[in-house]
């Protein structure tokens, strides 16, 4: 009776080893699939991470160098501000000066007092006069102080024409800076359209950069908290594998104990028939002529 629980004991505690190393081998086999696909997964992380890692790289690259086409063409923008200030400064004093050409010419025509038609004709009746018509001394020295004083006017008004001339070509040199002042202009605005273009592809790539390092780091974590799990997972691989080996040398145990008593148990029915026959006087055979010096069955009898 007893020999039959003990081998119920056996035969369930078999039973149970063998259903726990069944469920921790489904177990295992889950954790290496589990591992399979999260590898595969670090892998597109950490592929996905390397390409934003290069495509931020690139337009850093990107942002540096829009930034140094923008401040390079910001300095010819100054550069042209400047001179457009230089050119208003000359026809600032372009206009002082034909004011004040004007205001001379204006004072000459007020000293001159007789028109210029009538200084040439004045001069040229009193120059024949004096040289063809005999005067006395006091005559010709009127005359000679006549033509004195119309030849100070004849000066003024050449005077007043060398001004007029200036003038003039003051004039004309206003207008050329005009014609600069508009070419000047049209490229200081294309210069400042290329800029205020280049300012906002800047700020753009800036969000993009900006957004990227977002992204970055995001995926990053991403990244860490997979390796974790990964190490979560190789931790309860080797576990598992180790409560498996545990498992197995339990069933290893209890099926060497299991045929121990089998054994003995065979053993035991040979030793009663062995001793069996010794008392009835039969002849032993060879074989169960050793089990009985092994079990010292003669020397017992």
């Amino acid at each position: 009776m007893f020999e039959h629980v003990d081998k119920c004991i056996d035969e369930d505690s078999e039973l149970e080893v063998i259903s726990l190393i069944e469920k921790l081998s489904k177990k295992f086999e889950e954790l290496r699939i589990s591992k399979r696909k999260l590898k595969e997964n670090i892998r597109k992380a950490v592929n996905e991470l390397k390409l934003m890692k290069a495509s931020l790289k690139q337009i850093v690259e990107e942002v540096k160098n829009l930034k140094l086409e923008r401040d390079k063409i910001n300095v010819e923008v100054r550069s042209y501000k400047n001179k457009r200030d230089a050119i208003r400064q000359q026809q600032r004093n372009i206009i002082q000066q034909i004011k004040d050409l004007k205001y001379e010419i204006a004072t000459l025509k007020r000293q001159a007092k007789i028109p210029e038609v009538n200084v040439t004709e004045q001069l040229r009746k009193l120059k024949w006069i004096y040289e063809t018509s005999p005067v006395n001394l006091k005559a010709e020295r009127k005359i000679v102080n006549e033509i004195n004083q119309l030849e100070s006017i004849a000066e003024i008004y050449n005077r007043i024409k060398d001004l007029q001339i200036k003038m003039i070509e003051l004039k004309k040199h206003y207008l050329n800076l005009n014609d600069e002042a508009n070419r000047n202009h049209e490229l200081l605005l294309k210069l400042s359209q290329q800029s205020q273009h280049l300012h906002e592809s800047f700020k753009n790539k800036s969000r993009e950069v900006k957004m990227l390092r977002v992204n970055l780091q995001s995926k990053n974590n991403e990244v860490k908290s997979l390796i974790l799990q990964l190490n979560k997972i190789n931790d309860e691989i080797k576990d598992t594998v180790s409560k498996l080996h545990e498992l197995k040398n339990t069933l290893t145990s209890i099926r060497t104990h299991k045929n121990s008593v089998k054994t003995a148990r065979i053993k035991e029915k040979l030793a009663r028939e062995i001793l069996n026959k010794i008392k009835r006087g039969e002849k032993l055979s060879f074989d169960e002529f050793k089990i009985a010096l092994e079990l010292k069955l003669l020397n017992s009898n």
